[in-house]
C-alpha cells in the first residue's frame, strides 16, 4: 500500500477516531458508569434503610411485648440480599440484636463507601422524634460489582465492535471517494500520456461532492474533445493550407534564384555603364578641349568668312558691272549684225 495516498490517510484517519472512540468507551464511560451506579446505590440504601429502620423502630418499641419477634422477623425478610450485617442498639448503644454480627463498627450517624460494601449508620426515632434505638447495616457490592464488570465487558465489545465498525465504514468510505479520484487520475494520466479515450465518462452515481467532482470532470473532458477535434479540423485546413504555401515557397524560391542572376546581370551591366560613363567623361573633357580650339578656329574663319564676304560682294558688283556691259556690246553687236 502507498502510505502517501489519500486512501491510506482516511484509513488511518478513520482508525484514529476509532480508537479515540473505543479508548473513551473503555476508559470514560465505565467510570462514568460506576459513579453513576453508585449514587443510584445510595439513593437505593438510602430509600432501603429509611423503611428498614421503621419497621426495626416499630420493632424496638415492641421488643418488650413480643420478646424481640417483630425485629427478628425483619431481620429474616432483609436476609440474603443486597444487605450482608445488620445490628441493632438500644438507646445506649448496647447491642440487641443482629444479622450475621454481634456488634457495631459505628456509634453515630455515618455513611462508608467501602470497596467491598456500603455501611450505615442511623438513629431510630418515633414520630415524636424520640431516640429508640441504632442500627448499622452493611450493604454488599458484591452484586454491584458483578454488574459493573459484566458492563464492562459489554462495553469492551461494544468498542471493538465499534472500532471495527469503523475501520470497514472507513475503507467503505474511502474506496467510494477514492475510487471516483482513481479513475479521474486514470484518466488524465491517459491524457497526458497522449493515448487518452475522450469519449469515455466518469459514472455519476451520487449527487455528493464525489458525483459533482465526476459531473464537473466529465463536462471538462467534454470540452476538451470539442477543442480537440477543432483543432484536427484546423489541422486538416493547415495542411492543406501548408502544401499550397509550399509550392508558392518554392516558387519564390524559383523567382528568388532568377532575380539573383538578373541582379548579378544588372550588377555587370552597371559597373559597364559606370566604366563607360567614366571613360564618356574622359571622352567629354578631350571633347571640351576641342570644341574650345573648334571655337577659337571658327572665330578666326568668321573674320576670313567676313572679308572673304566682302569681297565677293565686290566681285559680284564687279560682274554685274561686266554682266552689263556685256549685254550692251552684245544689244551693239546685234545692231550691227543687221545692218
Amino acid at each position: 500500500m502507498n502510505f502517501t495516498s489519500l486512501k491510506f490517510k482516511l484509513i488511518v484517519s478513520f482508525l484514529s477516531i476509532g480508537l479515540a472512540l473505543a479508548l473513551f468507551i473503555i476508559i470514560v464511560v465505565p467510570s462514568r458508569t460506576k459513579s453513576t451506579a453508585e449514587n443510584v446505590m445510595l439513593e437505593n440504601v438510602g430509600f432501603i434503610v429509611k423503611l428498614l429502620s421503621d419497621n426495626l423502630a416499630v420493632g424496638m418499641q415492641t421488643r418488650d411485648l413480643d420478646a424481640g419477634a417483630a425485629l427478628q422477623q425483619t431481620l429474616n425478610l432483609i436476609k440474603g440480599g443486597l444487605v450482608e450485617t445488620v445490628a441493632v442498639l438500644d438507646g445506649k448503644h448496647a447491642f440487641v440484636q443482629g444479622l450475621n454480627c454481634d456488634k457495631a463498627e459505628f456509634s453515630r450517624d455515618t455513611i462508608v463507601n467501602r470497596e467491598n460494601g456500603l455501611v450505615i449508620f442511623k438513629t431510630m426515632k418515633d414520630s415524636d422524634k424520640k431516640v429508640l434505638g441504632y442500627v448499622e447495616i452493611m450493604f454488599s457490592k458484591q452484586s454491584f460489582i458483578k454488574s459493573i464488570n459484566r458492563f464492562k465487558i459489554f462495553i469492551w465489545l461494544a468498542s471493538f465492535v465499534a472500532l471495527l465498525a469503523v475501520v470497514i465504514v472507513g475503507t467503505f468510505l474511502s474506496n467510494r471517494i477514492i475510487m471516483p479520484l482513481n479513475k479521474s487520475v486514470q484518466m488524465l494520466k491517459e491524457l497526458a500520456s497522449g493515448s487518452g479515450d475522450l469519449t469515455k465518462r466518469l459514472a455519476v452515481t451520487t449527487n455528493d461532492e464525489v458525483g459533482e467532482m465526476a459531473r464537473w470532470f466529465n463536462i471538462f473532458i467534454e470540452k476538451i474533445q470539442k477543442i480537440i477535434s477543432q483543432i484536427a479540423s484546423n489541422t486538416s485546413t493547415l495542411s492543406s493550407s501548408s502544401g499550397a504555401l509550399s509550392n508558392v515557397a518554392q516558387g519564390l524560391s524559383a523567382g528568388a534564384g532568377n532575380m539573383t542572376d538578373n541582379s548579378d546581370a544588372v550588377a555587370r551591366l552597371t559597373n559597364k555603364a559606370v566604366s563607360n560613363v567614366n571613360n564618356i567623361s574622359t571622352a567629354a573633357d578631350i571633347m571640351s578641349g576641342n570644341i574650345t580650339q573648334v571655337a577659337k578656329s571658327i572665330e578666326d574663319m568668321s573674320g576670313s568668312l567676313n572679308d572673304v564676304t566682302a569681297s565677293c560682294q565686290k566681285e559680284t558688283r564687279i560682274a554685274a558691272d561686266a554682266n552689263a556691259q556685256a549685254k550692251a556690246t552684245y544689244e551693239l553687236i546685234k545692231g550691227l549684225s543687221v545692218s
